[in-house]
Parts: structure tokens; sequence; C-alpha cells
């Protein structure tokens, strides 16, 4: 059918977390568990979005055809030397998906779980971070695995 591709959508890799510290004996660190991938899809003739909720939970507006396959939010261990350690997060407002043709899209609206801040357990020191977006389609948007990098950022407090 004209005008109607698949496209193989492997998206967002944590390349770099930054993680800011008020002191060398209160580290606190971000490890990344999975990756933010919102799975195959096929791009219509009117514009749309994928979106990955924070508990993995996959959905679509707009031309978008959701296609089965692997998708995920991301997830991360936020841990702490000592438990009951509150912590800020800071997430992108959008990043940059690229195809190996050089086509993109864009990945906006970041939600996380927990929002905004979170507290480390007091047994094992750590939380997991969830974090989902939104995937910004075009009108008949060209085939391709697309992949692009995003940063999330903790301060402990």
């Amino acid at each position: 059918m004209r005008g109607s591709g698949r496209a193989s959508l492997v998206a967002a890799t944590v390349l770099f977390v930054a993680a800011a510290t008020p002191s060398a004996e209160a580290a606190i660190s971000l490890t990344k568990i999975t990756d933010l991938a919102f799975g195959d899809l096929t791009a219509g003739a009117s514009a749309g979005t994928v979106r990955i909720a924070p508990n993995g939970n996959r959905t679509r507006t707009g031309g978008v055809t959701l296609l089965a396959s692997t998708f995920d939010n991301a997830s991360f261990t936020v841990a702490t030397p000592s438990g009951n350690r509150g912590y800020t997060i800071i997430l992108p407002g959008s990043a940059t998906l690229t195809s190996g043709g050089g086509f993109t899209m864009t990945v906006d609206t970041f939600r996380s779980n927990p929002s905004g801040s979170g507290t480390t357990n007091a047994a094992t020191r750590t939380q997991t971070l969830n974090v989902g977006a939104t995937l910004q389609v075009g009108a008949n948007q060209k085939p391709g695995t697309y992949m692009g990098t995003f940063t999330v950022t903790v301060n402990q407090n």
C-alpha cells in the first residue's frame, strides 16, 4: 500500500546519566536496567503518536498502527549509600531519534514513576525509577530503525 510503510522503532538508549552529589560521602548512582523501546508500527497518511507510560503500557493516537512487537519503558536503579535518602529527578524536554537513512522523529513528554522525586528503600538503599515518553510520528513517516539517546539526572537531596 503506497504511503504506509513499516517502521521498526528502537528508541532511546541512555548514553549518559548525570548524577550530582552534595559531597563525596553521599554518592548517588543511577544504573540503566532497560531501554525505552516504542516497538514496531506502521505510519499512516496522518500524523500520530506512540506513548509508552512509565508502567510500560503502550498506546497510540492518529494515523499510527501498532504492530505486535517488543516494547518497554526505560528503567533504572537509583542507589544511595544509606536508605531513606531522597532525590530529585530531572527528565529531558525532548530527544531526537534518527534512522539509518537520516530521517528523524521527536520523543517528548517524558514522565517517570516516581515523578519528580523519590526516596530509596531503607533496607536495600535502592529504588527503581521507570521512565516513559511519547514518540511523534509524522504522516507517512519513512520506514526504518530509529535510534537515539536521552539523559536522566538524579540529584540526592
